[in-house]
């Protein structure tokens, strides 16, 4: 009985070594470490008597992850990649280090001390392997996940065939090992993938940073230069009593001349978002794309931080989609009115949990059939194997529980196509 309680024991502070190791934590003694040690002697103890061996290993790896769960690493997702790593790692360290070893091991009736040395080697091994160790280890393993994955396999396996030759048959423990590290490897595979994706959106995010960080100082730059022409144009306001022959045309060239002002210092509009600097870049940056097509861009704009509702680059991809192709429908002459060239931009806060994005350019009216079609990937009116862009919209949509709206629209006269996206707080946070 003590033999099995140090086996048990050792193989418990080399699983948990591991477990804190792979999370970059401090190998720490408490109570829950002691209570749970105890737990799983008696749950291997009392496998095969009074509990189903599967049923007792179940127990033993739900307090496993518990405990990592609740003292190592305390969110969800760490969780699962640390356990995940630890039942791959774990029996392969176990299987190498008793391979490497075993012709320097003296002969022993009790084969449970040759457990015994392989755990204590592996528990040594953890505490003496140093961060840089880790980081260099997971460097490769991600350039060469591919060949690790078959090399794991080949491990597992390798040790089946072995166990099968040796006692003619697979005990019901060593298949239970061998699907729960599968089931780990399955995990840190779907993890790394998961990583992956994070790191691509990441990287994809600071790539829109840097791009429209230097847009925004443009923008300020701008900025300064109409505040600068306003002056001139408060003087030519103060002038122009002496140049009107009556008062009708005073009134009538101050209007006129207030409007061109205003149209023409509309910029300053983008200040008025709470978001980041990037966001105000970026919209700037359409706007100047927009004119330099000689596209007038008439937009509202609402005090409101962006960031609440929807992150930083997913709110950029998809305003870009939706302005990219107005601007392009322009372009392509897609509209019936004889009316300037136009794009409408709205971005409102309603009530201050709901975020209205709204562009909409001048075009001809359109059926809903066909507006529907406008989502499906590889329709479009623009060609076979087009309209990606709004598919992506649709996606990033459903993503944050928004509502998307694609109409016509009647303003100042004409008829717009119209796409609104309402983003709403309490659905965003709803589960």
């Amino acid at each position: 009985m003590m033999v099995t309680f140090i086996e048990v024991f050792t193989e418990y502070l080399s699983v948990m070594a591991f477990m804190y190791k792979a999370a970059n934590q401090r190998f720490q003694w408490n109570k829950t470490f002691f209570v749970i040690a105890i737990m799983e002697y008696g749950i291997v103890m009392g496998s095969g008597k009074y509990v189903d061996n599967r049923v007792g290993m179940i127990m033993i790896y739900s307090l496993l992850f518990l405990y990592a769960k609740i003292k190592i690493t305390h969110n969800w997702k760490p969780t699962v990649r640390v356990f995940g790593t630890m039942l791959i790692g774990i029996p392969v360290m176990q299987i190498l280090v008793y391979y490497v070893f075993k012709d320097f091991m003296i002969d022993l009736d009790d084969y449970r001390w040759y457990g015994i040395l392989v755990n204590c080697i592996i528990f040594v091994l953890i505490l003496l392997w140093k961060e840089k160790y880790i980081y260099n280890l997971g460097t490769k393993i991600t350039r060469f996940k591919e060949v690790f994955l078959v090399i794991l396999f080949v491990l597992f396996f390798f040790e089946l065939l072995l166990l099968y030759k040796k006692d003619g048959y697979i005990t019901t423990q060593v298949q239970i090992q061998a699907l729960v590290s599968v089931g780990g490897l399955v995990l840190v595979m779907v993890l790394w993938m998961s990583s992956e994706m994070e790191k691509s959106e990441k990287q994809e995010e600071l790539k829109m940073y840097e791009l429209y960080t230097k847009t925004f100082e443009d923008l300020i730059t701008a900025i300064r230069i109409k505040q600068h022409e306003f002056n001139n144009h408060i003087n030519a306001i103060k002038c122009l009593p002496y140049t009107a022959k009556s008062a009708k045309e005073l009134i009538a060239e101050q209007n006129r001349y207030c409007d061109a002002v205003l149209e023409d210092t509309q910029i300053v509009k983008l200040l008025k978002l709470e978001s980041s600097p990037v966001v105000c870049g970026f919209l700037y940056s359409k706007l100047i794309f927009a004119q330099s097509l000689d596209i007038n861009v008439f937009y509202e704009v609402d005090p409101i931080k962006v960031e609440r509702f929807i992150a930083v680059h997913h709110f950029i991809e998809i305003t870009g989609i939706l302005f990219d192709n107005a601007v392009e429908a322009l372009i392509n002459g897609d509209r019936e009115s004889h009316s300037p060239n136009q794009v409408i931009l709205r971005l409102s806060s309603l009530e201050d949990t709901k975020l209205l994005l709204e562009v909409a350019n001048l075009s001809r009216m359109y059926p809903n059939a066909q507006i529907e079609e406008f989502f499906v990937t590889g329709k479009s009116t623009k060609g076979n194997n087009r309209g990606v862009g709004l598919s992506r919209v649709k996606l990033l949509t459903q993503k944050y529980k928004a509502e998307l709206h694609a109409t016509n629209q009647q303003y100042y006269g004409d008829n717009y196509l119209s796409f609104r996206i309402i983003f709403r707080l309490d659905r965003l946070f709803s589960h």
